[in-house]
C-alpha cells in the first residue's frame, strides 16, 4: 500500500517542465522611453540625448550630430524613420570625442566638427571617410574648440572656431581660405560664436553666444547687422547655441537656458533679424501630465509617482499617474513651507499607498497621502538625531520603517513611519562602513541595506540595524568596477543595480556583490540612449526603470525560469526521514539533486 502512495505522489511530482531558477546573468529586455507626455516606447529603436546640429541632403535625409553622450551621427529619412549611423568613439579617422556641427555640401558630402580633436572630417553620404583638416591651436586653419559648420553654394567651408573667437572658410578640401572676428563685444567681434548659417543670397550668420545675439555678415566677413540682448523674453536670447534657415528667408534659433531646460526654445526670425514667432518643447511645462523626473516610485495598485524637478513655473511637484501612463492628480510647489519643495530628491510610497519625499534644501522628509494631502513631516538642518544635512535618498523596508540617506552628515538615518528617530550609523571616511559621498540606497527583501558611496566609487552592504556587512567596488571602467555612481535599486531577487553615471551602464550583482552582468547602449542598439544615469527603480511586473537626464528608460524582466523534467528512483526513498531523491533535468546547463518530503 505503501508503494503504491509513493506512485501516486509521484506521478503527481512528474511534471513535462519544471520551472526550477532564474539565469541570474541575463539581461532585462529595452522596453523604451518614457516621456511627458507619454510616447510609445516601441516607436524608434535610438534616443539623441541634447541633440545640437542637424544637416539636410539633397534626398531629403536628414542628420544629426551633437549632443551629451552621442558620439556618432544619425541619419533619418524626412519622415523620421532610422536609417542608421556612423562614427564611435575614438580620435582615430571616422571617430568621435565631441562631435558637434555638421553640414552637406551640393555633392552630399557631409562635414562634421569635433570639439575636442579640434578638427573638421569629411564624409560620403553613407557615413564612409574621406578626409580630415584641423589641429588644435590659433593659427590659420587651427581649431580651438570648433562647434557649428555650414557651406555655400560654391562647397566653401565655414566653421565656428569657438574658442578662438572667430570665423574660418575654407574649400571642400580643406585649404584655408580667409578667416574674421576677435574677443570682445564689439561689431564683429565674437565672445564664444557657436554657428554659422549661409542664406541664398551668400550672407552669413552667427550665433554669438555669450554676447546673446546674431551677427550678419556677406561672404568675406565684412559686419552688416546684429540683433539680440540678453533676456528671457521674445527676441531675447539666454544662450544661442545654433541657427538654420529656410528658402522663405526665415532664420531658425536654437536659445538653450542654463537655468532651466523649461526654457529651451527655438525663436524665428526674418532676414533682416525682425522677431516673428517661438516654438518650444510642450512635454517641459507647467500644465498637466508635463514633468522632468528626477526619481520615481510605485504603489501596489501600479500607479507611479513622478519627483517634477524642472519645468516652466519652477515648481518642483509631485505627479501622480496610472500604469497607463494616464494623468491623474499633482501636487507640490516652490517654497520651505509644507507640501512644498526646493529640491526634490527621491520620494518613495509604502504599502498604504502614502507617498515620502525628500528634499535636500529643505532637510525634511514629508509624507503625504496618495491624493497629496499632508499629514506630516519631519527632519530639520543640523547633525543631531532626526537632523538632515543634504539627504539624497529613501527608501522603505517590509515593516514600514524609513530609511534616509543623510549625505551632509555621512549617515544612514532611519525613521519609523511617523518620522520617530530610530536608530543612525555612518561617519565620514574610506574605511568599512564610512562615506565619502552618500548618494542613494535601496533595501533587499531580507531588510539588508544598500548605500552607493559615489566619492569612494564603492557600494557598502548593513542589515536593518547598521551593522557593517561587506562592501565592493573600485575605480575603473571594466565589468564590476565603477565610474561616478549615482542610482541603485534591488530587484524581487534581491539581484543588485548599480547606475553608473561615468561609464554609462547599468551593473547588476548578486547579494553578495558578485558581478553578473551590465546594461550599455550597444546592448540594446539603441545608440546615446544612456546618457546620465541617475536613480534606478524596480517597478510592476519586476520591470526596471532607469532616470537619465530627466526621462524614464524601461526594461524588462526577460529572466526566464530555467525548465526541465523530473525523475526519481523509488528505491531512494527513506522510511525514517520519508524522504526521496529527485534527479532534475534542466534544458540549460544547470543539473540539480533536490529531495522532497513524502508525508
Amino acid at each position: 500500500m505503501k508503494k503504491q502512495t509513493l506512485i501516486l505522489l509521484l506521478t503527481l511530482l512528474t511534471f513535462p517542465a519544471l520551472a526550477l531558477a532564474k539565469d541570474p546573468t541575463a539581461k532585462h529586455e529595452y522596453l523604451g522611453l518614457i516621456h511627458s507626455p507619454m510616447v510609445d516606447p516601441n516607436d524608434k529603436p535610438f534616443f539623441l540625448e541634447s541633440p545640437l546640429y542637424v544637416a539636410i541632403d539633397s534626398n531629403d535625409n536628414v542628420y544629426v550630430s551633437g549632443g551629451n553622450g552621442n558620439k556618432n551621427v544619425h541619419k533619418f529619412d524626412s519622415d523620421g524613420n532610422f536609417i542608421g549611423y556612423f562614427g564611435k568613439e575614438g580620435s582615430g579617422d571616422g571617430e568621435f570625442n565631441y562631435p558637434r556641427g555638421i553640414a552637406v555640401d551640393g555633392n552630399d558630402f557631409i562635414y562634421v566638427t569635433d570639439l575636442s580633436t579640434a578638427r573638421v572630417q569629411k564624409f560620403d553620404s553613407d557615413g564612409n571617410f574621406i578626409a580630415k583638416w584641423g589641429s588644435s591651436g590659433s593659427g590659420d586653419g587651427q581649431f580651438n574648440g570648433p562647434s557649428g559648420i555650414t557651406v555655400d553654394g560654391l562647397n566653401n567651408v565655414y566653421v565656428a572656431d569657438t574658442s578662438n573667437h572667430r570665423v574660418q572658410k575654407f574649400d571642400s578640401d580643406g585649404n584655408f581660405l580667409t578667416k574674421w572676428g576677435s574677443p570682445g563685444n564689439g561689431d564683429g567681434q565674437f565672445n564664444r560664436p557657436s554657428d554659422i548659417y549661409i542664406d541664398s543670397s551668400g550672407n552669413v550668420y552667427v550665433t554669438d553666444w555669450y554676447n546673446y545675439r546674431i551677427q550678419k555678415f556677406d561672404s568675406d566677413g565684412n559686419f552688416l547687422a546684429k540683433y539680440g540682448i540678453q533676456g528671457y523674453g521674445d527676441g531675447e536670447f539666454t544662450g544661442p547655441v545654433s541657427l538654420d534657415g529656410n528658402s522663405e528667408g526665415k532664420i531658425y534659433v536654437i536659445d538653450t537656458a542654463a537655468i532651466s531646460t523649461a526654457f529651451n526654445r527655438v525663436q524665428v526670425f526674418d532676414s533682416s533679424l525682425n522677431y516673428l514667432f517661438k516654438m518650444y518643447n510642450p512635454a517641459v511645462g507647467s500644465d498637466d501630465g508635463q514633468y522632468s523626473p528626477f526619481s520615481v516610485a510605485f504603489d501596489s495598485l501600479g500607479n507611479y509617482y513622478i519627483a517634477d524637478i524642472n519645468n516652466s513655473n519652477y515648481d518642483r511637484q509631485i505627479e501622480k499617474f496610472d500604469s497607463d501612463g494616464n494623468f491623474l492628480t499633482k501636487w507640490g510647489s516652490y517654497g520651505n513651507g509644507d507640501g512644498q519643495f526646493t529640491q526634490i530628491k527621491d520620494l518613495v510610497v509604502d504599502l498604504d499607498g502614502n507617498v515620502y519625499v525628500v528634499g535636500s534644501s529643505t532637510y525634511t522628509v514629508q509624507k503625504f497621502d496618495s491624493d497629496g494631502n499632508l499629514l506630516t513631516k519631519w527632519g530639520e538642518v543640523g547633525s543631531g538625531d532626526g537632523q538632515l544635512s543634504s539627504p539624497e535618498a529613501i527608501d522603505i523596508d517590509s515593516m514600514g520603517y524609513i530609511y534616509v540617506a543623510d549625505h551632509g552628515n555621512a549617515r544612514v538615518q532611519k525613521f519609523d513611519s511617523d518620522g520617530n528617530f530610530v536608530a543612525k550609523w555612518g561617519e565620514w571616511g574610506t574605511g568599512s562602513g564610512q562615506f565619502g559621498s552618500l548618494e542613494d540606497l535601496a533595501l533587499d527583501s531580507e531588510g539588508n541595506v544598500y548605500v552607493v558611496d559615489w566619492s569612494n566609487y564603492k557600494i557598502l552592504k548593513f542589515d536593518n540595524d547598521g551593522n557593517f556587512i561587506l562592501e565592493w567596488g573600485t575605480n575603473g571602467s571594466s565589468p564590476g568596477e565603477f565610474g561616478y555612481i549615482d542610482g541603485i535599486a534591488v530587484d524581487e531577487s534581491d539581484n543588485v543595480y548599480v547606475a553608473d553615471y561615468d561609464n554609462l551602464r547599468v551593473s547588476k550583482f548578486d547579494s553578495s556583490g558578485n558581478f553578473l552582468t551590465e546594461f550599455k547602449n550597444e546592448d540594446y542598439q539603441i545608440h546615446g540612449e544612456m546618457t546620465g544615469l541617475k536613480k534606478i527603480k524596480f517597478g510592476p511586473g519586476n520591470k526596471m526603470y532607469v532616470v537619465d537626464r530627466y526621462k524614464l528608460i524601461v526594461f524588462g524582466d526577460t529572466e526566464s525560469p530555467t525548465t526541465g523534467s523530473v525523475s526519481a528512483d523509488p528505491d531512494t526513498y527513506d522510511q525514517t526521514t520519508k524522504k526521496i531523491t529527485l534527479s532534475l533535468s534542466a534544458s540549460d546547463t544547470l543539473s540539480n539533486i533536490a529531495q522532497v518530503l513524502i508525508s
